[in-house]
């Protein structure tokens, strides 16, 4: 598994493990299903219907374009590399959007990536599948298992495009924790996706994405409609160093679909901020006992991070163990942090030796067990509030 494959599992288990804080604020949203995500924390701010399977049209490219930018990333493809056009990928024959290139031709995969993010092209898409894998039918199987290292648990994918198919499905959830996957593992060529426009064979296409030019701080994502999908929009918007992802699905006009957009982005801009509670990296100090040591730094185990409605009351209570005996070896937990919204505990994080602590001498042992057994030394405090 890669590096960044284990990052986002890292965020995506995350973000199972906190509670969502939709409806904080009431919200309605003119789309038959819908997620608001934070893109750093995981923090699902809105949803409806969101594990709901629902034909995704061209929202779909977005996993093709996740294992066409792994392939570079892997050398397997380079940008500079030219790919040669079959027929079935010929745009002449390829319904739907595309990038109209030709049978026979040699088309550079940098071209052909922005054929698939920026025009949406149905045949781009499938030129650069058969690059990938051989045929569509194989990269179709490629996606899936894809999908299930990311725990999308409701997709499934028939084809590189998104054009209708039995048992080709997706949900808004999973389609925006792919794009946080997405956004998080390719940075280099996530950017393709904040292009307005891209010529090729003298044809200009605009990007189908709206908010590009009509949100502050939007660089993407991804557009789709087909009658069964209806109108679909995922996209992605930085703010004062905060990025949400919005995915709106099923919705009844392209209006309508990004004036939806724009009004979870802004809900979730307006209305929560992401709050550092503490660091991995932050340390203290505990009483070791029996040791050759009398102390043993220790520091949580993971960041503390938070996606917060703005107004709400937050603090961090710290438990250490009451008492810490060597041997101790790095990483061993020595204590919890709770972190307590409203009165109410939404996350505990353990908080584990920052290094070893080898056993003491025997007069450090039996010096410590008199300490301990009959001086009543060596209770921790329970509680403390501050971290």
């Amino acid at each position: 598994m890669s590096s960044s494959l284990r990052r986002f599992l890292t965020l995506f288990l995350l973000s199972l493990a906190l509670p969502s804080v939709a409806n904080a604020q009431n919200i309605s949203v003119a789309a038959e299903s819908y997620i608001l995500l934070d893109a750093t924390t995981g923090t699902v701010l809105a949803e409806e219907n969101a594990d709901l399977r629902l034909p995704p049209a061209s929202l779909t490219k977005i996993m093709s374009s996740y294992l066409f930018f792994q392939a570079v990333q892997d050398g397997v493809l380079s940008l500079e590399q030219p790919i040669t056009i079959s027929e079935n990928a010929w745009g002449a024959q390829v319904v739907g959007s595309k990038m109209f290139i030709e049978v026979g031709k040699q088309v550079s995969v940098a071209d052909l990536l922005r054929g698939v993010v920026v025009q949406s092209g149905n045949d781009a898409s499938i030129a650069l599948a058969e690059a990938v894998s051989g045929a569509e039918e194989i990269f179709a199987e490629e996606m899936n298992r894809r999908a299930a290292q990311l725990g999308l648990t409701n997709s499934h994918f028939k084809n590189a495009t998104g054009l209708p198919e039995e048992e080709h499905y997706s949900s808004a959830r999973d389609i925006a924790f792919l794009s946080q996957a997405l956004i998080l593992n390719f940075p280099d060529l996530y950017p393709l996706y904040a292009e307005r426009e891209f010529t090729y064979n003298e044809i200009r296409q605009e990007n189908r994405n709206g908010l590009l030019s009509e949100f502050t701080g939007a660089d993407g994502i991804k557009t789709g409609y087909t009658k069964a999908a209806g109108y679909c929009l995922a996209a992605s918007a930085s703010q004062q160093g905060r990025r949400l992802i919005a995915v709106v699905m099923k919705t009844k006009s392209t209006r309508v679909r990004e004036s939806e957009t724009k009004k979870l982005l802004t809900y979730g801009f307006n209305h929560f901020n992401n709050i550092t509670l503490f660091s991995r990296n932050d340390q203290r100090t505990l009483p070791v006992w029996s040791g050759a040591a009398t102390e043993v730094s220790v520091q949580p185990a993971s960041d503390g991070v938070y996606t917060l409605p703005r107004s709400e009351k937050v603090s961090v209570q710290y438990f250490p163990h009451p008492q810490v005996t060597a041997p101790v070896a790095a990483g061993d937990v020595l204590g919890e942090l709770q972190v307590i919204v409203n009165d109410k505990t939404i996350d505990r994080v353990n908080v584990v030796a920052a290094e070893a602590v080898a056993a003491g001498s025997r007069w450090t042992q039996l010096e410590d067990f008199i300490k301990i057994n009959w001086l009543g030394h060596g209770n921790n405090e329970t509680v403390l509030s501050q971290w």
